[in-house]
C-alpha cells in the first residue's frame, strides 16, 4: 500500500517524500513510547505494517506487539508505569519520545546514550519495551544514510 498526499497546487496526489515518510515513522514510534490509551492499538497496527514502516523496524515492533498482545489496556498501562517508574528511565523515555515527535533530526547522536541506558535496563529485565527501543535504533540508523 502506498500512501498518497494531496498536492494543493495541482489537485493531484503524490507519494510522500523520504523526509515525510521518516517523520511519520518517528511519530508513530513516539506514540508507542507514551502511556497506552485506546488509540495505542491503532498505532501498534500501523507500526507493524511493513508497507508503512521500514521492514526491520516493523519486525521489531511486531515482537513488542506479540509480547503485549494478550494484555488488557489496564495491564498495558500497569506495565508502562512499572517499566518507567525510575526517574532516570522516565526522563530518558520522555526525551526520546519528544525527539521522535519532532521527526528525528540532526541531534540523533545525542539520543544514543538515553537509548543505551533504556535498552540495557529493559533487556536485562526482559521487558517488551526493549523491542521498541531496538526499532528506534534501527530507524535512527536508517536516517543517517
Amino acid at each position: 500500500m502506498i500512501l498518497l498526499i494531496p498536492d494543493r497546487t495541482t489537485r493531484r496526489y503524490r507519494a510522500p517524500s523520504r523526509m515525510e515518510y521518516q517523520a511519520e515513522c518517528f511519530s508513530t514510534l513516539a506514540q508507542l513510547l507514551e502511556a497506552p490509551d485506546a488509540a495505542s492499538v491503532a498505532h501498534l497496527a500501523l507500526a507493524t505494517d511493513p508497507a508503512l514502516m521500514p521492514p526491520q523496524v516493523a519486525g521489531h515492533v511486531a515482537l513488542f506487539a506479540e509480547r503485549v498482545g494478550d494484555l488488557s489496556l489496564e495491564e498495558r498501562q500497569e506495565l508502562f508505569s512499572e517499566t518507567f517508574a525510575s526517574a532516570l528511565l522516565a526522563e530518558d523515555r520522555r526525551c526520546l519520545a519528544a525527539f521522535l515527535r519532532r521527526g528525528g533530526g540532526t541531534e540523533a547522536r545525542a539520543q544514543v546514550p538515553a537509548l543505551d541506558r533504556l535498552g540495557d535496563t529493559l533487556l536485562r529485565d526482559r521487558n517488551p519495551y526493549h523491542h521498541l527501543l531496538v526499532a528506534v535504533r534501527v530507524l535512527l540508523g536508517s536516517q543517517e544514510r
